[in-house]
């Protein structure tokens, strides 16, 4: 395992130099200003309907406007919506040798496999983590933007809790999607081939 660092540092270059996590950052921070939208509506339905934002639908789906609910939708973002962004990211960082045809190589070089592999799952780990810890982060400070009644720091530290607690059980639940790229790289040619015929 004396070769997990620099396979661990390969990876953490090979994500600097990208443009995905900047993306990612980017595609997820969509959750606090929906939940933000919410509030906003729910706060006044009058302003809000006269604006042409639809109330019923946030009274719906979130109910009152507190911090309390805020969190809930962060928090259920991260589980759901943390699902299809983690796989995409896990995804990515595997798929990324079969794309870059880059595979072969890394079954010539002296580094184990089992190190390479286990780099890939620190950086997606740490990764994911860090979006979701980013997601409260902004989360906090759209709250605040909007003016949102019931803050506490007993609320601040459960829904931080929770909603760190999601993204663990979220992250820890995604070794399925990890074989993706394998299995789309492998297997769906043989089977377009078998089904063009």
């Amino acid at each position: 395992m004396n070769n997990f660092f620099p396979a661990l540092w390969t990876e953490t270059l090979k994500m600097r130099r990208s443009k995905v996590p900047l993306l990612t950052a980017i595609g997820f921070s969509v959750v606090p200003l929906i939940g933000g939208l919410f509030m906003i509506i729910l706060k006044d339905p009058a302003a809000a309907k006269s604006m042409g934002l639809i109330s019923a639908k946030a009274q719906l789906t979130v109910g009152v406007a507190d911090w309390p609910a805020f969190f809930n939708i962060i928090a259920q973002a991260v589980a759901v919506g943390g699902a299809i962004l983690f796989a995409i990211v896990t995804a990515w960082i595997f798929g990324r040798e079969f794309s870059d045809r880059t595979a072969k190589e890394l079954l010539a070089l002296p580094t184990s496999r089992e190190a390479i592999i286990g780099a890939k799952f620190v950086i997606i780990a740490v990764w994911t983590f860090t979006l979701s810890l980013f997601v409260f982060g902004f989360g906090l400070v759209v709250g605040k933007l909007v003016v949102i009644p019931g803050w506490s720091t007993d609320l601040l530290q459960t829904s931080f809790v929770d909603i760190l607690g999601s993204a663990v059980l979220t992250i820890a639940s995604c070794p399925s999607w990890r074989s993706l790229p394998v299995w789309d790289a492998a297997i769906c040619p043989h089977l377009a081939g078998q089904f063009s015929q």
